[in-house]
């Protein structure tokens, strides 16, 4: 990293779908001065039904190197295999400027239960009657 400058924690993310939300880490390289950078998501193959775009400006006060933002996650009933949006950083403002690491893709996979139901393995049900004593 260059001096000074902000990027994602990790090249690439996977979560799965209906987590709740899956959070994004935004490091800098030192602490010091204060600065901004511009958080967006982008839809690939995920869309409106499987997460939320989200956008924001994270603030680094001075002393501060990271900052987190999290990216609304959702389950639905549809078999569609693994799906990608992507994250950009941008527009920096202050005493940051931006690191290689801030165009990542974000992996949402099926959910265990719903990949499960779709492979045709379905739940076993039980079914028993009191015994007459």
């Amino acid at each position: 990293m260059r001096e000074n400058t902000v990027e994602f924690s990790a090249s690439e993310y996977t979560t799965s779908e209906g987590v709740g939300s899956i959070t994004l880490t935004v490091v800098r390289s030192t602490a010091v001065g204060e600065g901004s950078v511009r958080y967006r998501t982008f839809p690939l193959s995920a869309g409106a039904n499987d997460y939320t775009n989200v956008s924001g400006r994270l603030v680094f006060p001075d002393g501060v190197n990271t900052r987190t933002f999290s990216v609304p996650i959702f389950a639905d009933s549809i078999e569609e295999g693994a799906e990608q949006f992507r994250v950009l950083l941008d527009d920096p403002i202050g005493a940051i400027a931006l690191g290689g690491n801030t165009d990542i893709l974000v992996t949402i996979t099926e959910s265990a239960a719903l990949a499960a139901v779709s492979a045709g393995a379905l739940p076993t049900i039980t079914i028993s009657s009191p015994q007459n004593g």
